[in-house]
């Protein structure tokens, strides 16, 4: 078993929390944890801004992975790591979603398509669209499709944020207002952590930390997910 916290920390990109939770690991980690810690808050912060934003503009989104993910596996938003915002959004909102991002000084990192079939070539070869922010550094991917190499036969976006979405409601010591989202239920979103997972091979333990710990605290229909 790996017990060094410091590959844990850099090479399987686990948090200061999970480490000690997973590894009993009582020592202190590396001065760059605090660090981190601190880009958490920063990096919660744009993701409202930029939730805020997008639902201003009435674009719906579901948020992917990030804070909403370990705020529902722990109860903190920044006890996993994270190091970009992941938000799903209709393919026919995704061009008015990469101009928001950009008057929120997102920069597209990719050329924006100038025309529909233009966006429509990048649809078939792709299944996000980055921008990054030009001060922090932040990166935020504007996803059209849940999954990077699969789509649900004839299930649009409507289809899923009617049928696989729940209420998100957040106000805490990080989020003074208190905001309403809906995110992936839980059968789908742990669908689509496995799938995160695979597409990655598995590479870090982070991933295979989020299946334990998703299947140790929050309520599955696991028939539901079989199916």
């Amino acid at each position: 078993m790996i017990t060094d916290p410091d590959l844990l920390y850099n090479r399987h990109r686990l948090s200061a929390f999970q480490i000690r939770r997973h590894f009993g690991w009582s020592g202190p980690l590396q001065a760059n944890a605090q660090a981190m810690a601190e880009d958490h808050f920063q990096t919660l912060d744009a993701f409202f801004q930029l939730a805020d934003a997008l639902a201003a503009h009435q674009i719906p989104f579901i948020p992917l992975k990030g804070p909403v993910l370990s705020d529902l596996i722990y109860g903190d938003a920044t006890a996993r790591r994270f190091y970009d915002l992941d938000f799903l959004v209709d393919p026919r909102d995704i061009g008015r979603a990469v101009a928001v991002a950009a008057a929120h000084g997102y920069i597209p990192q990719e050329t924006v398509p100038a025309d529909a079939q233009g966006w429509e070539r990048l649809f078939a070869g792709d299944h996000h669209f980055l921008c990054r922010h030009a001060d922090s550094g932040t990166d935020v991917e504007l996803h059209w499709r849940l999954f990077a190499h699969y789509d649900f036969p004839g299930k649009t976006f409507a289809d899923l944020y009617r049928d696989d979405t729940i209420p998100y409601c957040k106000a805490g010591p990080f989020s003074q207002t208190k905001r309403s989202y809906r995110t992936l239920n839980h059968e789908m979103e742990f669908v689509f952590i496995l799938a995160h997972g695979s597409k990655h091979v598995w590479f870090r333990l982070k991933w295979l930390v989020d299946v334990n710990d998703y299947l140790r605290t929050v309520p599955l229909d696991l028939d539901t997910v079989r199916r």
